[in-house]
């Protein structure tokens, strides 16, 4: 075992990968190739990455996920008046795998009129949708293979500023620190920021332990009254985000 804590709860060989789901108290862990995707359910980080985001789209109407949509962000993001969210998920079995441990939050927003799924590779389906967006979330994981290392490419942010609208975004989470970065990693995320910059030239890095990473062709708001503002006005009931968090989220010392 992984972790003598760990109990397998079943495993299974799609056609693009192995998956396995493990058990720790009330929490199940999914794991993709051997590699750790992500703890079901994090109601707290996905609250955190959806508000500290969408508050910069206020006026949300169509959104895209590309991966993840079931850890808790489509429940997040169907609580701004949107009309439309498109989800991809490229491994179709994935969904299926998982259904018995997603919280009935995300399995009600799966069903939801509004959520159109689609089983297909996100590059691939960036390319021939002609629906422009207000916020392109990207959520494949850590760029660890050449298959995941396409999503984070200057010709992949292109594609993207193509199905957006003009005060649209792009955002996704790259592993980082609050506090500490090795060399490591500082040299890598600011790779990738220049990347992101080349294509978005407006750009901004929120602190955590994965870190925000937002794009935008227009200007992208930091004054922190207005955030709340803009936060407050939506209505939104939230466990653990709440407006006082941009103090922290936005502090510009803390912030790229």
């Amino acid at each position: 075992a992984i972790n003598p804590r760990l109990s397998l709860v079943r495993s299974v060989d799609t056609k693009y990968q192995n998956l396995t789901l493990l058990e720790y108290g009330s929490q199940q862990i999914l794991y993709t190739d051997g590699k750790f995707h992500s703890q079901l359910p994090n109601f707290y980080d996905a609250e955190l990455f959806v508000h500290s985001i969408l508050v910069q789209s206020p006026g949300v109407k169509r959104v895209l996920l590309l991966g993840g949509g079931f850890n808790e962000l489509l429940p997040e993001v169907l609580k701004y008046q949107v009309e439309n969210v498109d989800y991809v998920e490229p491994d179709n079995a994935l969904l299926e795998f998982i259904q018995p441990a997603l919280s009935p939050a995300t399995r009600q927003s799966l069903h939801d009129s509004r959520v159109r799924v689609i089983a297909g590779d996100g590059r691939d389906f960036l390319r021939t949708t002609e629906v422009r967006y207000d916020a392109i979330f990207i959520n494949v994981g850590e760029p660890s293979t050449a298959n995941i290392n396409r999503f984070y490419t200057k010709e992949f942010y292109q594609l993207c500023s193509l199905r957006l609208g003009p005060q649209g975004l792009i955002a996704f989470p790259v592993l980082s620190s609050a506090d500490y970065l090795s060399d490591e990693l500082k040299e890598f995320n600011a790779s990738l920021y220049h990347t992101v910059r080349s294509v978005f030239p407006c750009i901004l890095v929120l602190p955590g332990s994965h870190a925000p990473f937002i794009g935008s062709l227009a200007p992208l708001e930091t004054n922190l009254d207005s955030l709340r503002q803009r936060f407050r006005l939506q209505a939104i009931s939230t466990n653990y985000f709440s407006e006082d968090l941009f103090d922290e989220i936005y502090d510009s010392s803390r912030r790229e």
